[in-house]
């Protein structure tokens, strides 16, 4: 055992009876287990509270695997982007008409469409609009053609139509042409430009 004197000299003990004879003859020595004790309490908890912030760190930059990011393959050139048309009209009585139709592709096998419309005052004021509902499909692709058919309800008659549709990006990817066919009608064509 080790025991510091007023002026920290070390003194070795041997056996703890020559320890008790000391500290009858000497009452000025100080105890340095306690002190060890008290020391070792310390940087053991210091160390316990650096080992618990390095744990938790590494869970936390751990935790966002593949598994939480959207799904998007290299090979997919659709997945993850966005696609919007506008129309406007010539302005009659100080208003103008615009329609806008968004794609916007959510991974590799589903997409949202949602067509809107709304009706722009002179000054920019928008005195009337509305959103159809957003409709959400699956599609395939091959290269840059994606293909998908959907069933769309007409809100005026209640009549369901079938629909196929066609999207091919340009090779620069920042234009997509869309070809609608429904069943009895003319074919549509859009050209879609990349809004992200």
């Amino acid at each position: 055992m080790l025991y510091l004197s007023r002026n920290f000299d070390a003194v070795a003990l041997g056996s703890p009876e020559k320890i008790s004879i000391i500290q009858k003859k000497i009452p000025t020595f100080v105890n340095v287990p306690q002190y060890i004790n008290r020391t070792i309490t310390t940087s053991s908890m210091k160390l316990k509270y650096i080992f618990t912030i390095l744990g938790v760190m590494l869970l936390g930059l751990t935790a966002c695997g593949k598994k939480d990011t959207p799904k998007t393959a290299s090979n997919n050139p659709f997945a993850g982007t966005q696609w919007e048309y506008i129309q406007s009209s010539a302005e009659e009585q100080g208003e103008r008409e615009v329609l806008t139709d968004e794609i916007h592709f959510l991974d590799e096998t589903h997409f949202v469409y949602q067509h809107s419309y709304k009706v722009v005052k002179k000054d920019g004021s928008i005195k009337e609009s509305s959103k159809s509902d957003k409709i959400e499909a699956t599609y395939t692709y091959t290269g840059l053609v994606a293909t998908s058919s959907f069933t769309v309800v007409d809100k005026e008659t209640g009549k369901q139509q079938k629909t196929k549709l066609i999207l091919t990006m340009d090779e620069a990817k920042q234009k997509l042409t869309g070809v609608a066919s429904s069943e009895g009608e003319e074919d549509q064509t859009i050209t879609f430009t990349r809004k992200k």
